[in-house]
């Protein structure tokens, strides 16, 4: 079995022996940016890192997209692009990450064409393969490369080389887009979108790391860590106080990751 450093360095010469510029479809993600990071050191044509704007974008990916903008030799393209735009997408069915992520990567591939650019790379691995993820399908489809599978690198390894790298995003936990905060078969809405991450957001800045928001019919449901149960329940008057600012009106539910949920009443 080859090690973490083993298939960094395959990774290394593939990128060494690259005689084209890259373009990394890049999120903020630790995915993507130990990707991103791998290409910018060892690439001898530019390197190109494009980001797909859009309020599926959670605050912390923006966070580190702005540190690894400091700190990379690459070229940071913001491509603006609306999935509003797409009924597909909007009714958030099974299908939905396909449909995403190939209109997402077809905006991208247009900038491509602009940039001169032919090779475009997604931070998908190997832990990602056996997964239900119908995004993959859709990379697939549109020929985007995939060289941290290619490789041989699964989640373990990214996040040994990433500390190894110095990379912020080591222990950055696996952050999905916005849209699945959206119970699936309820219709994507951009406020209720932007009132999940508004959520996240202030839970984190208050120390509630790792929480996730889930919206529903009739109710948001805020699961968090096990340690921090405590802390969420006492948070609960300025969680319905971000809800009723945006206008919203949906009860409360407080779930523990670990355990049994425990609604506001069980405080």
């Amino acid at each position: 079995m080859r090690t973490s450093l083993e298939k960094y360095n395959e990774l290394k010469l593939f990128l060494q022996n690259l005689d084209e510029s890259i373009a990394v479809a890049y999120s903020g993600g630790h995915d993507s940016s130990f990707l991103l990071a791998s290409a910018a050191e060892w690439c001898r044509y530019p390197v190109f890192a494009l980001t797909a704007e859009s309020l599926f974008l959670h605050q912390d990916d923006l966070h580190s997209i702005a540190t690894m903008k400091t700190r990379l030799n690459a070229r940071f393209v913001r491509v603006s692009w609306d999935p509003f735009l797409y009924p597909e997408i909007i009714r958030n069915d099974s299908r939905r990450c396909y449909f995403c992520k190939k209109n997402m990567y077809k905006a991208l591939m247009d900038r491509c064409v602009k940039l001169d650019i032919s090779y475009i790379a997604d931070g998908t691995h190997v832990d990602d393969i056996g997964e239900d993820r119908p995004g993959l399908e859709a990379i697939r489809e549109l020929g985007i490369n995939t060289p941290l599978c290619q490789f041989g690198l699964d989640k373990q390894d990214i996040r040994h080389l990433s500390l190894l790298q110095s990379l912020e995003t080591w222990e950055l936990r696996s952050q999905s887009c916005l849209a699945t905060r959206i119970s699936q078969g309820r219709s994507l809405d951009p406020e209720e979108l932007i009132l999940a991450g508004k959520i996240e957001s202030m839970l984190a800045d208050r120390g509630v790391k790792g929480s996730r928001c889930r919206i529903s019919s009739s109710e948001v449901v805020i699961s968090a860590p096990d340690t921090h149960k405590a802390q969420l329940a006492t948070l609960l008057d300025e969680i319905k106080t971000v809800i009723s600012d945006a206008g919203l009106n949906f009860h409360v539910a407080l779930h523990s990751l670990c355990n049994t949920p425990y609604h506001e009443n069980e405080k």
